[in-house]
């Protein structure tokens, strides 16, 4: 439910016409975009609901919760990352409509690498492997910043292949 929020809203903020061979959700027949706006919340919100659900007796809840925190904290930064990525940095301004770059030349690998740290590997392989590890009662057995390392090494790994 988590990675759906976060590409219902991805694709509005970028415009998308299709995600996956598919149309964008909010460009269907009969969704407006404040639906799926809304539809995006309803997802995000679905992910608190289950957890509690499925794991209100078990010890590593508080913990879950916090890492969905710190998940959509970072993807939403991450999110950031990427919209203001297409602007010039010295043309900022809250007062007038930014324009789309025309030379990329403060889009750096340096600058990628932190937009695909942030919103993708997060939610993507970073909160799938510590879930499991909380939900089997092996986190304690593990060194989470390894476990974080990892994460984000195999998301930019296969952001850079679903890039190309």
């Amino acid at each position: 439910f988590l990675q759906a929020h976060y590409l219902v809203e991805d694709d509005i903020m970028d415009g998308s016409v299709m995600r996956r061979g598919k149309p964008c959700w909010y460009r269907f027949p009969g969704v407006t975009t404040q639906c799926a706006i809304n539809d995006g919340i309803i997802l995000k919100s679905w992910t608190q609901i289950m957890a509690w659900h499925y794991f209100a007796d078990r010890p590593f809840l508080k913990d879950l919760l916090c890492l969905f925190q710190k998940v959509d904290y970072a993807t939403a930064v991450g999110q950031m990352y990427d919209v203001t990525s297409m602007c010039d940095s010295n043309k900022l301004d809250p007062e007038v409509a930014q324009p789309m770059t025309t030379d990329f030349a403060e889009f750096t690998p340096a600058i990628y690498k932190r937009i695909v740290k942030y919103k993708t590997t997060f939610y993507t392989y970073l909160l799938p492997l510590v879930m499991g590890l909380f939900v089997s009662e092996a986190a304690a057995s593990v060194e989470m910043n390894l476990v974080e390392r990892v994460a984000h090494l195999i998301g930019e790994y296969f952001q850079v292949q679903d890039d190309v």
